[in-house]
């Protein structure tokens, strides 16, 4: 059964950094209280807390998907390399009206991130959910380039 997380964005990433492992710290996931055992969580885009980090199609379905969540990833990676918020110029009360007229803009991922990571991040935000990679396939090039 799938898992849609639904609220992916750097403030609910925790790291713990043992003082004898700081190169190789731990990584966490928080703010599970969305989080469903689904292939479809039907939401209101408007009530959600994380609209900037939102799949352009979660305005038109009005559903989360382990799809939308691989693109939530994307900006949360991106989040962590440039510690800005996604969309950071626009206001909290516009976010939803521009990325249902703006849905294929994305941030250049800085040229000083390695090739595998900016080329992940890319298929991550591809604009057809069906065709992002799978969080496993994420997590697997984590490991082999980590």
């Amino acid at each position: 059964m799938p898992v849609i997380h639904g609220n992916l964005r750097a403030k609910n990433i925790f790291v713990d950094i043992n003082n004898d492992k700081i190169a190789k710290p731990t990584y966490y996931i928080g703010g599970f209280h969305h989080v469903v055992m689904a292939k479809t969580k039907e939401v209101d885009p408007n009530k959600l807390p994380n609209k900037r980090w939102l799949a352009p199609e979660v305005l038109t379905t009005k559903l989360l998907t382990p799809e939308s969540d691989v693109f939530a990833f994307a900006f949360l990676m991106h989040e962590v390399l440039t510690i800005k918020i996604p969309h950071g110029k626009i206001e909290d009360k516009n976010i939803l009206e521009y990325i249902a007229k703006n849905p294929y803009v994305r941030p250049t991922v800085p040229s000083t991130v390695p090739h595998w990571f900016r080329k992940l991040v890319n298929e991550c935000w591809i604009a057809n959910p069906e065709k992002r990679p799978k969080m496993s396939f994420v997590w697997q090039e984590f490991k082999n380039n980590n």
